[in-house]
């Protein structure tokens, strides 16, 4: 399940940063995302149980783009936020997965800077889909500068959505 942010922030990759991390609870969860995100052919450039000492590991979680932790409990999940946000890019991308995403934790976690919050027993296909877009793999270029749909909605005919819809138009390709 994904609580989804209907923003294209998160899905727009990263310049001057490349790489995904992986990080779980245990050795075995790890290693499944891993093969997971190669099998999709999204670079997996390290890997580790989410309780190992990842200071050491502070020169490769600075370049990297995006970093999938799956963080455990929702009563663990601020606080490991709070480590990763410390030792990561500040423009990464941090993909959480937690056993339960409610709206409130996804919210809690967005605001603290999770970019997504994902449910642990949901399909990842949609988790490994936004790293991929991170990533810029099979992303249009529009996407990766930040596309925003906007719709004008007129109540009425004469109402001016069209003038309106035309001179957004014109300001938003300049």
């Amino acid at each position: 399940m994904l609580l989804k942010n209907y923003s294209s922030e998160a899905a727009a990759s990263v310049p001057g940063l490349t790489g995904l991390a992986v990080l779980a609870p245990d050795a075995a969860g790890g290693e499944r995302l891993r093969s997971a995100c190669e099998a999709r052919g999204l670079p997996v450039a390290l890997a580790l149980p989410l309780n190992r000492a990842l200071a050491s590991h502070v020169d490769t979680l600075q370049g990297l783009a995006a970093l999938i932790a799956d963080v455990g409990t929702a009563a663990t999940a601020p606080q490991a936020l709070r480590e990763l946000r410390e030792l990561c890019a500040p423009t990464a991308q941090i993909l959480l997965v937690v056993d339960r995403a409610d709206l409130a934790l996804a919210r809690e976690l967005r605001r603290q800077g999770a970019s997504e919050v994902f449910a642990r027993n949901a399909d990842h296909d949609e988790l490994l889909t936004l790293a991929g877009e991170i990533l810029g793999h099979g992303v249009a270029d529009s996407a990766r500068r930040g596309s925003r749909v906007l719709a004008v909605h007129g109540v009425c005919g004469g109402a001016g959505a069209g003038l309106v819809s035309a001179g957004l138009a014109t300001l938003l390709a300049a």
